[in-house]
């Protein structure tokens, strides 16, 4: 059984994802359930799709490139990515129109 259990987790895949956004001037829904976020790429590994996130001094050199607000959006849904894995369960959250009362 650990034979098997071992090949099951090489087969999952890594997803970057970024969070959705909404209206314009568009905001960034970072709360919004992982199942509406946008896969930007995949990777083999977690620490490959890690080290695919900026880091804090490459989000400040992309923000000095923007001249304009949508490329501020763009750099702020990268900066707000999230490595989950593909058989993660809240990818398949249904996804709600209505907040939960």
């Amino acid at each position: 059984m650990k034979a098997r259990h071992a090949a099951a987790l090489a087969l999952v895949v890594w997803l970057l994802m970024e969070p959705p956004t909404r209206g314009g001037p568009p905001e960034i829904l970072n709360d919004a359930p992982l199942s509406q976020w946008w896969v930007e790429d995949q990777y083999d590994s977690k620490a490959e799709c890690e080290k695919a996130i900026p880091s804090d001094k490459e989000v400040d050199e992309m923000m000095k490139q923007c001249s304009n607000g949508e490329c501020a959006v763009n750099v702020g849904r990268i900066m707000n990515a999230e490595c989950v894995a593909d058989d993660d369960p809240r990818l398949k959250e249904k996804k709600s129109s209505k907040a939960a009362n």
